[in-house]
């Protein structure tokens, strides 16, 4: 039962800033830019670089998740975001926010499908369905509060507060899910045949009528 309570705990946070990171940025963005000696549009990119690495790579980089085994692939995926997100708030230079943003993004590529899949595998038939609203529900929410959270911040704090904020929520989220997770096994997977799987996707999509 407390396994359950920190898991849920854990899904939920981490889902929670996977969405709310893409847009809380844009009511920051003048003082992100007064930071780095660059305009409001140059950083702006950083909503563009975040939401574009997470949609695009997603479907490449999910099936890590296969090979490494869900409960590796989320640990090393939110690791990395919470510590991009970190390094987010001490950044001074137009370029390396940028980079970090992309980073984020494909973090946020391996971490929000592994959580999905993970919910999927590990949960049982009456609580897996229970699960996946309540995900889908603070998914929704975060995109939705992204900008008034990025606002109110904005006039009570400075920027680097937000990404301390859920580097430091994310890092405690994945701890918890890395002491209470189940480890699951690796599969054998295809590299090659997922591949061409998409490029199948997309000439089925290209050729229909």
């Amino acid at each position: 039962m407390i396994r359950n309570v920190f898991l849920i705990f854990a899904f939920l946070t981490s889902i929670f800033i996977l969405g709310t990171d893409n847009l809380i940025i844009a009511p920051l963005l003048s003082q992100i830019a007064k930071t780095m000696s660059a305009t409001p549009q140059y950083v702006s990119f950083g909503i563009t670089l975040y939401s574009g690495a997470y949609g695009l790579f997603a479907i490449v980089l999910a099936p890590i998740s296969d090979i490494l085994g869900r409960k590796k692939a989320i640990g090393i995926s939110g690791f990395t975001f919470g510590i991009c997100s970190i390094a987010l708030a001490f950044c001074s230079f137009g370029w390396l926010f940028l980079m970090l943003r992309f980073l984020t993004g494909l973090s946020a590529a391996v971490l929000g499908p592994g959580l999905w899949a993970y919910c999927a595998d590990n949960f049982k038939a009456h609580k897996r369905e229970m699960m996946i609203s309540w995900m889908m529900s603070f998914f929704s929410l975060s995109t939705v509060l992204g900008i008034p959270i990025g606002l109110l911040v904005s006039r009570i704090f400075n920027w680097q507060i937000i990404f301390l904020f859920t580097g430091i929520v994310m890092l405690f989220s994945i701890g918890i899910f890395y002491v209470y997770g189940i480890a699951t096994r690796q599969i054998q997977f295809s590299l090659k045949k997922h591949f061409s799987n998409i490029i199948k996707a997309f000439r089925v999509c290209l050729e229909t009528k």
